[in-house]
Parts: structure tokens; sequence; C-alpha cells
């Protein structure tokens, strides 16, 4: 089943129906530019099924609206969300039409003549005419997408073709660093998109190059000398002596540990607010020494003593 990258559980039944598309290559994408009708202000319930009831027969919102609009080529698919108590409805749905059978100005009427009317004495709908992803019919946020409706329930539009969603058509991810694709190999776990910026197995080891990173026409921008990151002390000042004493002074960073490593979340680098932040002005071994002291003076716990002994 498929989900919504925005909502990360939404669906629809036409979108969890429906086979999934098969990969096509860059360029050779046989697709073109489809639009539906948005509509918001529906009741937010788990009653999905009798929801889907009312907005097919003689009471829905298109049925009160002349029929020589929409002809026998209208179709309506109710958007929910999939929690592990069962399915809500997210209080939208779209109104799709046949190819062909509609073009933009006449969605833009029958949008018109929907928009405001009532469902019951408690939900108002409002409806846009917006492009639609090709494949499963979700809203697209692209150009054409009426500015006023929240970002959080549209999809982005794949880089691949603008008229597919990106849940149908994922877009290729780049390393951070070298811009290259990254490879099943490079991100085994399906982690950079949550990730927000990610590095291919090259990179991820290469201090040097995630210092070019750091210091690239874009990230150059992020100057400050310190983090704003205040972190609590974990044990006693006594406490904290004491394990500074059995360190014997501050290890050095071991040489298979990088930047990207150390922080894990490579965004955090460039964070001033984040403990990991690499100050402006230091290299990446002056950085990796810099995260050894703030670990060395301030340790997660006590050194246990040998009383199992």
């Amino acid at each position: 089943m498929s989900c919504s990258q925005t909502i990360g559980n939404q669906t629809s039944s036409f979108r969890s129906q429906r086979p999934q598309p098969e990969p096509q290559a860059e360029g050779s994408l046989p697709t073109t530019r489809k639009m539906g009708i948005l509509v918001s202000g529906l009741p937010s319930t788990r009653k999905v099924k009798k929801l889907e009831k009312y907005m097919a027969n003689d009471k829905a919102p298109h049925k009160k609206i002349p029929k020589e609009y929409l002809g026998n080529s209208v179709d309506f698919h109710l958007h929910y969300h999939q929690w592990y108590n069962g399915h809500e409805t997210t209080g939208e749905g779209i109104y799709t039409y046949d190819e062909g059978s509609a073009n933009k100005t006449d969605l833009e009427k029958i949008s018109k003549l929907m928009n405001g009317q009532r469902i019951d004495k408690k939900h108002t709908i409002r409806t846009s005419v917006v492009p639609i992803c090709f494949d499963c019919h979700f809203p697209l946020d692209c150009e054409g997408t009426p500015y006023h409706l929240p970002k959080g329930n549209l999809e982005k539009a794949s880089t691949l073709d603008r008229n597919v969603c990106d849940m149908c058509l994922p877009s290729p991810i780049h390393c951070c660093c070298c811009d290259s694709i990254l490879t099943e190999q490079d991100d085994p776990n399906n982690m950079a998109k949550v990730m927000g910026q990610f590095a291919c197995r090259s990179c991820w080891k290469d201090s040097d190059i995630q210092e070019k990173w750091r210091y690239n026409e874009e990230n150059k921008l992020i100057n400050a000398t310190i983090s704003s990151y205040v972190e609590e002390l974990h044990l006693s000042d006594e406490a904290i002596e004491r394990e500074k004493e059995l360190m014997g002074g501050v290890p050095r960073p071991c040489k298979d540990i990088t930047p990207f490593i150390n922080a894990f979340y490579i965004k955090d680098l460039i964070y001033p607010t984040s403990r990991n932040y690499w100050p402006f002005g230091m290299n990446a071994q002056q950085y990796l020494e810099h995260i050894a002291l703030m670990d060395f003076n301030n340790p997660l716990q006590e050194t246990p003593d040998e009383s199992w002994r």
C-alpha cells in the first residue's frame, strides 16, 4: 500500500488499490499535466466507508450542479490517514475527470459551483482546481498550484517528471559532497530523505572531502565560531574530575572517525544550535578534537568500582 510522503500515512481508495507504476527512465515518461478539484472542509471521521458512500450518492456536491458540466466522467477519491488503530479521513478529497472530458476552464466553473456547499450543519466545503499526480491523483506542490493551499497535504513533484509525485516516481537523491546519485549500497535503509543531507559511502569516510563540503559556497555562509547549544552536566563536579583523572587526558579521535560519522545527522554540522555544530574556521581534525574535548569535559557516566569481584 502506498503512503503519502508528506503525512507519512495518508492514502486514498484510488491510491491504495491501483497497481504500482513501472519504473521508467528519465526523459521517456509519456505523461501530461493532469488537473483535478481539491475539496477541503469535509468531516474528519473514522467512518471512512460511510463518508465515501455519501460522496457517491445523490446528496454529494457534484450531484447538485447541472449535468452538462459533468457528463459521466467525474470520480471522487476520499483521502484518509492510516493510523495503527484504524483509518480516519483527512477532511480532503479530490475530484478527477476522464482524459479530455474537462479542460481547466470547465474545472474552474465546476469548482465555483461546488465551492461553499454544505455537507451538513457543521461542514462547508472549499474547492480549488489543482495539478494532480498523473498516477495516484494526489494534489501536487508545483507550478500552477494555488498559493493559498497548505503545503502539508500536497505531494512534492518528482524531479524526473513534474507531472508525477515523488511518491510514485522517487526523485534521485544526490550525495551532498560529490553530487553523485546515491545507490542502494550508499543508502540501504532509505534514510536519505529522512535525514535531509546524505553522503555516498566514499565521501562518508573522507574527512578532506567533508572539509570542502563545510566550506563550500553555501555552507561557508554559516560562520558562527561557537555553538549556542548549552549542555547540561551528566555528573557532579567531583565525579567529572575523577573520570578525567581515570582517562589520563583528552583522548585523540580515532583515525577512522570523520565529522559525518561522528555527527551521524550531517545537517547538524551546519546548525549553530546543535551540539555537533562544526564551528567556522576549524578544519576536520580540529573539529573532531573539539568534540573529543566536549566529551572529555562531560562524561556520560561514572566508571563502576570493582565491587563485583
